[in-house]
């Protein structure tokens, strides 16, 4: 049985030259390539032979195409009566190898050439090139729209912010193959016509360094997202997703390949069907996640242990919190869970503390329960932003869904005993003051939380100690 091996290649698909010279040296060294579908090639090991390889276009072609049409074997025929037999066809590319020592090229004209690439280009080339600006714009366009709606949570996000810059890496790569063709397309061109020669594009790395950045930055940013098992655990979740919408599509489309039907109605059917697929795969395997959470099969990393409860499994937390209701009650208590979460950012750093009763405490309906969110502002450029982005987010003022004098707002409070600029209290219309606030600082905000309790002035003046300075 022959061996054979797999290869990631990111040719650019007018740059003919490299790959005839990287086929060459693989079959010098043995390797003769099998098929080139998309960026993975699969090659079969050979005796080392010295091989010439010509690479030619067929616009007409189409990756879904039931069976050649007979122009393209017509075209087969004629390089395989002067020599030439075909490797391989990748769509509209057609790869020939010739054993002779100085075989006949295939195609002499060098206009005649240039218009074959150009009308390829312009079927896979530009193609792709409207794929990619959509997924990439998409993908930028839900960011800048969580960056303007939720600023807050995006600023102070790594993962987010981490994942904006590559897309935005993507979307260069994207730009990157179009803008070189057509700056080698109109130079070629009048060379071709004046001179009578094809000129060769630029072997250029910048894509190749490009799409090398890019994927190492999706590894950082993979690192860096399966920080816990939770997460992990997720993203395998997504992974068989993918999986399986991926393999499922590509033996649909094989299946319609087959039974030779139309490369048009090939795509529209594979459409519809992953469409249907993706939400027929969607539930299930969201509500496994959901009951492998619940049963404890899967647990957070940074919890302390676990306990059942009520039929479900349940984490708690035992961190270090820089304010507790023992700070503001001066009472002593038992079944809490105390839980602390950072993330930090160049724009912001986002602290939440929450300390709540575990549902197995035997006092646990009245303990009090505690919640506070400390948010850093570290580019002053931001700060307005963030504190309209804090205050919007309960207030009900701006929402026409809610009738007049059944909204929540915020209302603005003697920031005084808090130590702070401004101090704004959640008030329901129809039912008075409620347990939220809103504490603003020079450069930092306290969201904080009181169920079920209202605090005196001197538990105000403990939060001033506690959280009116920024934490370290």
């Amino acid at each position: 049985m022959p061996k054979t091996k797999k290869q990631l290649k990111f040719f650019s698909f007018y740059d003919f030259p490299a790959i005839e010279k990287h086929l060459t040296n693989m079959a010098a060294e043995g390797w003769m390539i099998k098929s080139a579908e998309g960026n993975l090639w699969k090659y079969e090991q050979i005796e080392p032979k010295r091989l010439h390889f010509a690479v030619t276009y067929f616009p007409k072609a189409h990756a879904l195409d039931p069976e050649p049409s007979e122009e393209l074997k017509m075209l087969w025929d004629f390089c395989e009566h002067t020599g030439w037999k075909l490797a391989v066809q990748a769509a509209q590319i057609q790869i020939f190898y010739n054993e002779a020592e100085n075989p006949r090229p295939i195609e002499t004209d060098p206009v005649t050439q240039l218009e074959n690439i150009h009308r390829a280009a312009k079927k896979s080339v530009i193609t792709n090139l409207w794929t990619g600006l959509f997924l990439g714009l998409l993908n930028l366009g839900l960011f800048f729209a969580q960056l303007f709606t939720q600023p807050v949570d995006t600023l102070a996000n790594p993962l987010r912010l981490w994942s904006c810059v590559i897309w935005m890496l993507y979307l260069v790569s994207i730009l990157s193959e179009p803008i070189s063709y057509f700056r080698w397309y109109r130079k070629a061109r009048v060379i071709a016509q004046e001179e009578d020669r094809l000129a060769f594009p630029r072997n250029s790395r910048l894509r190749n360094n490009i799409i090398f950045l890019l994927i190492t930055m999706a590894l950082i940013w993979l690192l860096l997202y399966l920080s816990s098992s939770i997460v992990i655990h997720a993203f395998i979740f997504t992974a068989v997703y993918g999986i399986l919408i991926f393999a499922l599509v590509r033996r649909i489309m094989r299946f319609l390949k087959r039974r030779k039907v139309s490369a048009k109605a090939n795509i529209s059917i594979t459409m519809i069907v992953s469409m249907v697929l993706a939400f027929a795969l969607m539930g299930p395997l969201t509500l496994a996640l959901i009951g492998a959470t619940e049963r404890g099969w899967i647990t957070d990393d940074n919890a302390a242990g676990t306990y059942e409860h009520d039929g479900r499994v349940w984490e708690y937390y035992e961190d270090v919190l820089p304010l507790t209701v023992e700070d503001l009650t001066g009472a002593q208590y038992e079944g809490y869970s105390r839980q602390l979460t950072t993330e930090n950012t160049m724009f912001l750093t986002k602290v939440e503390g929450r300390q709540r009763a575990r549902f197995d405490a035997k006092n646990f309906k009245t303990l009090p329960d505690l919640e506070y969110t400390v948010i850093q502002v570290k580019l002053p450029l931001v700060y307005e932003l963030c504190k309209k982005d804090i205050l919007n987010d309960r207030d009900d003022r701006k929402d026409d869904h809610i009738p007049e004098g059944h909204k929540n707002i915020y209302e603005s409070r003697d920031p005084s005993p808090w130590g702070a600029v401004e101090v704004y209290q959640l008030t329901a219309q129809d039912g008075g003051p409620m347990g939220f606030w809103v504490l603003c600082y020079e450069s930092h905000f306290v969201e904080i939380v009181f169920y079920g309790w209202d605090p005196s002035m001197e538990q105000m003046a403990v939060v001033a100690e506690k959280l009116g300075n920024t934490l370290q």
